[in-house]
């Protein structure tokens, strides 16, 4: 049996070591007396000295009730640990928190990434439409120009007009001068101011157009059409285009014009 120095409840269980009240150390009532009462004290003197037996020993009925309580055993014990049992559950209720928030903060970024590459994605493709766009047009524009020119040219060397006589004829031969410049714009060869000096108007008209005809050009006069129909080496060519023209077809063909704005 033991018992409480404080409040002097005892116990029949030896095997506990605190008590159930006040959390003391429990002593065993063969080992002390009980400091708290003299009358008691005085009378196992007593019985000590007479030789008597002692008295049976008499259960305080507190502890007994305490005993068989239940619900007063946590008292001591939830007083001693319930601080830590608190923050404990204060930790694992941040815990899922700090979580959650480190979650929300990673996804937030993912998101704002991939949009940012979205935007630059479109961008990017927007700005080349647009480059090639230009281009298209700029090349249009420059095809459409030199048509324009092309056809303006061969507008007023085969009109009526002041200072011009009419269109020179298209149905004579070569003469053996102007063959041999044929042969140098067919071959894609340089023609020299030489080369051409003397030539009719008429050969330097037939001439400069045999620069466009050699690569396939169709001719909206009917004049200069039927005349490169009549050439062997003449194949026209429904896709063709001022692009095809090298940069000694080029000169060539400013070269036999200024040849034939000279011979007016």
């Amino acid at each position: 049996m033991k018992r409480c120095p404080t409040c002097n409840s005892t116990y029949t269980n030896d095997g506990l070591r605190f008590c159930l009240q006040d959390g003391a150390t429990l002593l065993s009532v063969d080992d002390a007396p009980y400091p708290s009462d003299p009358h008691r004290s005085g009378s196992e003197d007593t019985l000590a000295i007479s030789g008597a037996s002692p008295a049976p020993e008499i259960i305080d009925p507190r502890a007994a009730q305490t005993i068989k309580t239940p619900a007063a055993l946590p008292t001591a014990v939830a007083q001693r640990f319930g601080r830590r049992t608190t923050r404990e559950e204060g930790d694992n209720a941040t815990s899922p928190r700090s979580t959650s928030a480190a979650l929300v903060a990673s996804v937030t970024a993912i998101l704002v990434l991939l949009l940012v590459l979205v935007g630059i994605g479109i961008a990017l493709l927007f700005r080349g439409r647009s480059e090639r766009r230009r281009n298209a047009e700029t090349e249009t524009n420059r095809n459409a120009n030199t048509k324009s020119d092309n056809h303006a040219e061969d507008s007023s060397a085969n009109s009526d007009g002041p200072g011009r006589t009419r269109r020179p004829d298209m149905t004579g031969e070569f003469s053996p001068a102007a063959a041999r410049v044929e042969t140098k714009v067919l071959n894609g060869v340089s023609v020299s101011a030489s080369d051409i000096a003397g030539l009719s108007r008429a050969e330097l008209r037939r001439l400069r157009n045999t620069v466009y005809a050699r690569h396939g050009r169709i001719f909206e006069r009917m004049e200069l059409q039927q005349y490169f129909d009549g050439r062997p080496w003449y194949k026209k060519r429904a896709n063709y285009s001022d692009e095809d023209l090298t940069p000694v077809d080029r000169d060539n063909i400013n070269l036999i014009r200024a040849a034939e704005d000279r011979s007016m």
